[in-house]
C-alpha cells in the first residue's frame, strides 16, 4: 500500500482523521534510538506439518539465519 514509513503515516492520518498534533507523521523521529527488535524461535513457533508442508532446506536456512 505504501513505499515508505512516511507514506504509511500519511495514509493512516487520512484514514483516522487525526488532529495535526496527534498525527502519525508528527510521531516520526527518523531515528533508530530506543527501538528494539526480537525474533521468535523458529523451532518452537512454526506451522503444523498438516497446515504447511515442510521443506527441509528452507527450514535449515531459516534456523541458521535466526
Amino acid at each position: 500500500m505504501t513505499k515508505s514509513v512516511y507514506d504509511l503515516a500519511i495514509l493512516l492520518d487520512v484514514l483516522s482523521e487525526r488532529e495535526s498534533d496527534r498525527s502519525f507523521v508528527s510521531s516520526l523521529t527518523r531515528s533508530w534510538d530506543n527501538i528494539g527488535v526480537a525474533t521468535l524461535d523458529p523451532e518452537v513457533w512454526k506451522f503444523p506439518d498438516n497446515f504447511l508442508k515442510p521443506v527441509p532446506e528452507a527450514t535449515e536456512q531459516t534456523v541458521s539465519l535466526f
